[in-house]
């Protein structure tokens, strides 16, 4: 099995260099998609994980600043979402949308909405299950370009 994980590790490595690659050479970008997985074993069922989307209503010049800041520094209208299993000792999920509006004028308005959904079964000892739901909205102004 190891050599498997190992292989996969490497197969994956190759395929996100040839993306990287690939969009680097455009300069511009609006879909940003990130996968993230940790585990301690073979076994990816006890390890955490993160999938997360963001698409940007005008194209965002990767030129202005690092490649890897680019979208986080973009001051453009975006919408995202992300599901996640943040914990290894249970299966909490956690879901979240988010947006933001960037007017002319440089101000910018954001709103998100975030449920995690605990499922506490630990060793059968103790059960804890329940749910959070969170929202938020956020008003800027962004004093430079």
């Amino acid at each position: 099995m190891k050599k498997n994980l190992c292989t996969l590790s490497i197969l994956l490595g190759i395929s996100s260099f040839q993306l990287v690659a690939a969009e680097a050479t455009s300069n511009t970008f609006q879909h940003d998609a990130n996968v993230n997985v940790g585990t301690h074993s073979e076994d990816f069922g006890d390890g955490i994980w993160s999938l997360d989307y963001r698409f940007y209503f005008t194209p965002v010049d990767a030129q202005k600043g690092p490649y890897a800041l680019a979208g986080f520094l973009a001051q453009h209208s975006n919408i995202g979402a992300m599901v996640a299993q943040p914990n290894t000792y249970n299966n909490t999920t956690m879901y979240a949308i988010d947006g933001a509006y960037v007017l002319p004028s440089n101000w910018f308005i954001g709103a998100n909405y975030r449920y995690t959904d605990v499922d506490n079964k630990w060793d059968n000892i103790s059960t804890t299950e329940g749910d959070n739901k969170g929202y938020g909205a956020t008003i800027g102004y962004y004093f430079n370009e």
